[in-house]
């Protein structure tokens, strides 16, 4: 614990007790921070993420019951599926998988949010959050393409699986 290092004048004796800390806890932005937003190649930490809790949505219980029970099953290590929340605009998808972020980040999980912009840099983000101890939402916010965009591809190679597989520690919630 904290006071066993701040009253310990010999660290050295501590190591395995910062090493089960740091794994337990993680260290960094991904300790201190629960939302990211991946921007200009880079995450840039949410300070005060949007509040909601799932008991302030009205009308979506089947809807977190499945988010839900999928994303405690993706806590626990447990198969779990990348989601696609539609419907029509206003309805709550966005709200929904920010109250599970709410609900679970103090369990490990963290969210970063990516632009239909950036899905070609998804293959960088996930390298950058492989293995870490920390569970991973990427949030991909209002996805839909046009004909001519070709930026769903790097969508489409990481969820239907390539030479990189996506991590364990990562799934992908869209909403559209």
């Amino acid at each position: 614990t904290a006071w066993q290092f701040y009253h310990s004048k010999e660290w050295g004796g501590l190591v395995l007790d910062l090493t089960r800390h740091y794994h337990h806890h993680g260290s960094g932005k991904f300790a201190r921070f629960t939302a990211f937003r991946w921007h200009e190649g880079a995450l840039q930490e949410i300070p005060d993420p949007d509040p909601i809790t799932l008991d302030m949505l009205v009308g979506l219980e089947e809807q977190q019951r499945i988010i839900t029970e999928n994303t405690e099953h993706f806590l626990q290590g447990l198969p779990a599926s990348n989601v696609l929340l539609y419907g029509k605009r206003g309805t709550g998808k966005s709200s929904l998988v920010k109250a599970v972020l709410n609900r679970y980040h103090g369990q490990g999980l963290r969210l970063v949010e990516v632009s239909k912009e950036a899905l070609s840099e998804l293959p960088q983000i996930l390298r950058l959050l492989r293995g870490r101890v920390f569970r991973f939402i990427v949030f991909i916010d209002d996805l839909s393409f046009e004909d001519y965009e070709v930026a769903y591809k790097a969508l489409k190679g990481i969820l239907e699986g390539g030479v990189e597989t996506i991590p364990t520690n990562i799934l992908v919630y869209a909403t559209s």
